[in-house]
């Protein structure tokens, strides 16, 4: 998402302080490879596939913060939609579709209306991003949080490491990137604010819809 496709996955889209509870489980399993692409394996690849092949119906919202490191931070809505092989995510900046089995995908840029299309949106678009190899991966147990359980996640490539929120049926519920040379400095935090099993629109998977935003109002705005 932009939060872009850079941050997808985020991303598009998407967090020190995301929808769960502390982590009470017991110690991480850190799961480790030296080849990078095999490096989501063990109890990790199963999770982050989950989000590459839900055939979900669901619309799950997000507040999020970006906070560069040089200028300042700011705040923004963003969502995304999936029904059976289809997705799309939505920011302020970014319309963006794609079908996660042909693994095809169109972007529209709101700021310029420049439309991209091919693999790399639906890589970017269809769960977890994926394109940027891992160079880590770390399972860091499964947690109690507001819209139900899921399992976390933390993946390192090679310029973020990125912390995800996973569903038992796939939904990212939140997610965390952090500059790979300053782990302690949080760039994006993606925070659900809402999971919705229907659908706001029955139309919003065509090229067509992207001319027009599907997101609730109350969505748009930040959480009280």
């Amino acid at each position: 998402m932009t939060i872009s496709m850079r941050a997808r996955g985020a991303a598009l889209a998407a967090v020190t302080l995301l929808c769960a509870a502390p982590l009470t489980a017991a110690l991480p399993t850190i799961v480790r490879a030296d080849n990078p692409v095999q490096a989501a394996v063990g109890l990790v690849a199963p999770i982050v596939s989950r989000t590459h092949t839900t055939r979900a119906t669901y619309a799950v919202y997000y507040w999020n913060r970006l906070t560069p490191q040089r200028g300042e931070a700011s705040e923004e809505w963003s969502a995304e939609f999936n029904r059976g092989n289809w997705h799309r995510v939505e920011t302020p900046r970014d319309r963006m579709i794609a079908d996660c089995s042909a693994m095809r995908g169109i972007d529209l840029s709101l700021e310029t209306g420049q439309i991209v299309s091919g693999p790399a949106v639906a890589k970017a678009a269809c769960g977890i991003n994926a394109n940027r190899p891992v160079r880590q991966s770390e399972y860091l147990g499964r947690i109690d949080g507001h819209l139900g359980a899921f399992d976390r996640v933390r993946l390192t490539d090679a310029s973020d490491i990125r912390t995800y929120d996973v569903s038992g049926d796939g939904v990212i519920l939140g997610v965390t990137y952090a500059n790979v040379d300053q782990p302690g400095s949080v760039t994006l935090t993606m925070t659900s604010t809402g999971l919705d099993r229907a659908l706001p629109d029955s139309d919003m998977f065509s090229p067509e819809s992207l001319g027009r935003s599907v997101v609730p109002d109350k969505f748009k705005a930040a959480p009280k």
